[in-house]
């Protein structure tokens, strides 16, 4: 007797807070667990893993025992079930109810949700602005997520028209496109050099053993990099350009070797548009020039194109006669012009190290200076927000 009033108590206990429960929304909704024989089985599942996890049947056809059969029944209907309360969520949270207990939740008109309760609408509408206009109090999660929407870090703001803390961040954007794009440049001239030197070597070699062959091969794929690189202002000029210095050669051979030169790419991939990169930063932005710079591609690969390049490319019948190769060899080996050439290529290799190595560390001063002066850019926004709300009530209670 007893159990059964203590039963009827908590059933009427159930019933009160259920109908408490829907008093207090427009509208409840509850999640419904599908049954596992009835909507899983033979649907989502091969009906023959139900019938060897229940029944004991076609455990042969699938190779489980009953009880493997029913662990990997259960766990995948565990997980369809997921799905299914996950959607259930997604899409209660969407229409703006709450979802809590298996149920959605929806306010009362006049009230919205907010934080799994329902408030009052305007509260509600307060809670979501970055300065709640009532208060004129910070909300913290909203400011921190929306701040950039009201500051002057905005790509459509030209940099001239922002306010100070915009205005320098800016500057500081474009002092790193600029060392980016100097570094990237420094680096694949690091590269082009040294495989150029690689085939310089090969063509020393070739000198000093008289194989023609590999000669002009060596020769022609010399004239075709340091062309490009020269056409492209950077990489060699001044120094391996001394190796097909017309001047020291006879007028046929510098003939040939101005063939070379014609022949060479006139879109060469060393001839980067700097101007289309760093200009960039005035009128899209940082992200969108160091988008352009990354579009470039890898420094390295880039150096190593443009050199193996030069091997699928030939010259016709820009052939060397024993005379010419004996020009080559008293003025590349007798007046040692490969050897001073090679050195004064490592000269500037090291140069460039050096230069890039100290872009790198003004290029991590300069990230630690804009992540400054975005901190300014955002006090800034604090307050100007702050002081407008105040002035807006202010002017409501006169």
């Amino acid at each position: 007797m007893q159990r059964l009033r203590y039963s009827l108590l908590v059933a009427a206990g159930c019933s009160l807070a259920f109908v408490a429960l829907a008093a207090a929304f427009a509208k409840v909704e509850k999640f419904r667990t599908p049954d596992i024989k009835n909507d899983y089985c033979g649907v989502k599942m091969d009906f023959r893993y139900c019938k060897c996890a229940f029944h004991n049947e076609y455990c042969k056809d699938i190779g489980l025992s009953k009880g493997a059969a029913n662990t990997q029944v259960q766990a995948g209907f565990k997980t369809w079930v997921d799905e299914l309360r996950a959607a259930f969520k997604g899409n209660c949270e969407r229409a703006g109810g709450i979802f809590a207990s298996d149920e959605c939740r929806y306010c009362k008109e006049g009230t919205q949700a907010l934080n799994g309760k329902c408030v009052d609408a305007e509260d509600a509408a307060a809670a979501n602005e970055p300065i709640n206009p009532k208060t004129c109090t910070v909300n913290p999660a909203v400011f921190d997520r929306d701040w950039k929407k009201y500051s002057d870090l905005d790509d459509r703001i030209a940099p001239s028209d922002r306010s100070f803390e915009g205005k320098e961040h800016a500057a500081t954007m474009g002092k790193i496109v600029d060392a980016k794009l100097e570094i990237f440049l420094l680096e694949r001239d690091m590269e082009v050099d040294r495989l150029v030197r690689v085939e310089l070597r090969e063509y020393k070699q070739a000198l000093v053993q008289n194989i023609k062959t590999n000669l002009l091969k060596s020769f022609w794929r010399l004239a075709w990099v340091t062309y490009d690189t020269i056409d492209a202002n950077r990489g060699m000029t001044g120094s391996f350009e001394k190796v097909l210095d017309f001047e020291s050669v006879a007028e046929v051979l510098a003939a040939k070797i101005k063939l070379a030169r014609q022949v060479t790419p006139g879109d060469s991939r060393l001839a980067i548009n700097t101007d289309s990169v760093t200009g960039k930063v005035k009128s899209v932005g940082l992200s969108a020039a160091l988008d352009a710079l990354e579009s470039v591609g890898d420094p390295l690969t880039i150096a190593t194109t443009v050199v193996s390049e030069s091997v699928k490319s030939t010259f016709g019948s820009a052939d060397l006669t024993d005379e010419e190769v004996e020009i080559l060899r008293q003025q590349h080996l007798k007046n040692r012009g490969i050897d001073d050439v090679l050195q004064e290529s490592y000269l500037k290799n090291r140069a460039r190290r050096l230069q890039a190595d100290a872009l790198k560390q003004q290029t991590s001063q300069f990230q630690n200076d804009l992540v400054q002066w975005e901190a300014k850019e955002k006090d800034r926004v604090k307050s100007s927000l702050i002081d407008a709300c105040q002035k807006e009530k202010a002017k409501s209670n006169q």
